[in-house]
């Protein structure tokens, strides 16, 4: 049996491991302050919901209440607020977390089509992508 789980265990897993590990990191050392305008109204609706307050008095108390309807996006920040509390910084995990597994997408993807090769340097460009490092960290991008 051990000797399966180590054939499994090949050059190609460890890459993407190793990419993943360079993703993640450079996401948490380029995190950036939330932009507060949209961002601000999808963390505090799903927060009412965790709460069980009022939400359609919520969304009556604003005149733009087109924002708090977007439950494509309040749905997952309701997730993660009951997986790990309501505390501001845990705004920042559901982008790190989706832009990490984007990357392994990428590297899986690029082995598919060729070879590790093709799957390394889109992984890479991925993550080192400068306009996606400084809005890919947003719930909402402007």
């Amino acid at each position: 049996m051990r000797v399966n789980f180590l054939k499994h265990f090949n050059s190609e897993f460890k890459i993407l491991i190793c990419l993943i590990l360079f993703s993640l990191t450079i996401r948490l050392v380029t995190l950036e302050f939330i932009n507060p305008s949209d961002n601000a109204y999808y963390w505090f609706s799903a927060k009412i919901l965790y709460y069980g307050q009022d939400y359609i008095k919520w969304m009556e108390s604003f005149s733009m209440a087109h924002q708090t309807t977007r439950f494509a996006l309040i749905i997952p920040v309701y997730i993660l607020q009951k997986l790990f509390g309501t505390s501001l910084y845990v705004i920042y995990i559901l982008p790190v977390i989706v832009l990490v597994i984007c990357t392994g997408i990428i590297f899986r993807i690029g082995v598919l089509i060729e070879n590790t090769t093709v799957g390394i340097v889109p992984g890479i460009l991925f993550t080192i992508f400068l306009p996606l490092i400084k809005s890919g960290i947003q719930l909402f991008r402007e």
